[in-house]
């Protein structure tokens, strides 16, 4: 018997048999704070037009998050930017673990004061800094729940990572980075439309296996966000003498670091080969097989959501609630750059594959999935 998400919360002795666990871009411009006190209204108004800006795909999103829940999600994306444009923002590692300091002490602020009851207004860097604003708002007046250890978990993989930038073992190491920061971003996206809405948190807390899949169905969305992001930076990191394709696929065809290296530097930012030689196309064949390799760990990741998503709607008849499905939609812009990618044959050289013409597709696509509860 299938029943509908409203039948089941007014059912709490029913049980439902889950089957086992599912198994499990390029970086911005850097904004400064402004510096006199921001109101909230002003912050708000800052955050929207940082996303519209530089994170078009949470822009996007954020339209179909509730309300109560708008200002947490635009803090998290905000402290997700920021945080992951440190290492490319900053002279040295000094300058980088300063602003790392900075903000592993403004979120224990934020949570210190959110369960205080001294309600002075924010003062100082909390005063002046539209995460610290929004969050502290979000936190303290809306009554949003979020845990904190997603926050320094985030900021510890791109304090351990982004700084030094170690190669990537295999593309499991490059998912397990994903988990580290695109996942951890995501996790408090549900819990901030999970605080929005009582009743489906409620629920999940009755039906632990449902629980379960709604934080896997998050979880493998942001490992495969994590590995598409990194093929999609590839040019980027590149320049910087840091190739962040999988060691093992890259031996495996015989591909070099510094061959790869020399290749970008020729290529130049338009894509187009100062010398186009035949070795250079056969390294940039090579090169497409081990991008290859990676983009299907991360398509794999997404037939995974996909297949949670599946799942949750035979056991509610299609009704899954927003809290549960709205965050889990980050996966529609990965989708998309796979697709654009698997266009070119996965020649991450190509010129077209960064180009954003096919960006109309994203509120389509957006909309599409939100109405029929699918990723497809």
């Amino acid at each position: 018997m299938k029943l509908s998400f409203s039948q089941l919360t007014k059912a709490s002795a029913l049980r439902i048999p889950i089957g086992g666990r599912i198994r499990g871009l390029g970086p911005h411009k850097y904004y400064t704070t402004a510096a006199p006190a921001m109101t909230l209204e002003s912050a708000r108004a800052h955050g929207l037009k940082i996303l519209s800006e530089q994170d078009r795909s949470s822009y996007i999103l954020h339209k179909y998050i509730t309300k109560r829940a708008q200002d947490a999600f635009l803090a998290v994306r905000l402290f997700y930017l920021d945080t992951a444009r440190i290492a490319a923002s900053v002279s040295n590692t000094q300058m980088a673990q300063l602003r790392f300091d900075f903000w592993r002490r403004t979120v224990q602020q934020i949570f210190a004061q959110s369960t205080s009851n001294d309600n002075t207004p924010a003062v100082g860097a909390l005063a002046k800094e539209p995460v610290a604003i929004l969050l502290r708002h979000a936190l303290k007046d809306q009554g949003i729940v979020l845990s904190k250890r997603y926050f320094i978990t985030l900021l510890q993989t791109r304090e351990s990572h982004d700084v030094r930038m170690p190669p990537f073992r295999n593309a499991d190491a490059m998912a397990s980075y994903g988990e580290g920061t695109h996942s951890q971003a995501m996790y408090l996206t549900q819990e901030a439309c999970l605080s929005a809405a009582p009743r489906v948190a409620q629920f999940l807390q009755e039906y632990p296996d449902m629980d379960r899949l709604a934080h896997d169905l998050v979880a493998h969305a942001g490992q495969a966000a994590g590995v598409a992001g990194l093929i999609k930076a590839f040019k980027y990191y590149g320049r910087r003498g840091n190739i962040v394709l999988p060691v093992d696929s890259m031996a495996k065809h015989n591909v070099s670091q510094h061959s790869v290296s020399q290749m970008i530097t020729a290529y130049g930012e338009g894509g187009q080969a100062a010398v186009d030689t035949p070795e250079m196309l056969a390294l940039r064949g090579q090169l497409s097989d081990v991008v290859f390799e990676t983009a299907t760990l991360a398509n794999d990741h997404i037939i995974s959501a996909a297949s949670i998503i599946k799942q949750l709607n035979e056991y509610l008849s299609g009704d899954i609630p927003d809290a549960i499905f709205v965050p889990a939609m980050n996966v529609i812009p990965t989708k998309l750059f796979l697709e654009r990618l698997e266009k070119y044959n996965f020649d991450v050289m190509h010129p077209d594959v960064l180009k954003t013409g096919s960006d109309w597709k994203l509120p389509f696509r957006s909309y599409k999935a939100y109405k029929l509860r699918k990723i497809d």
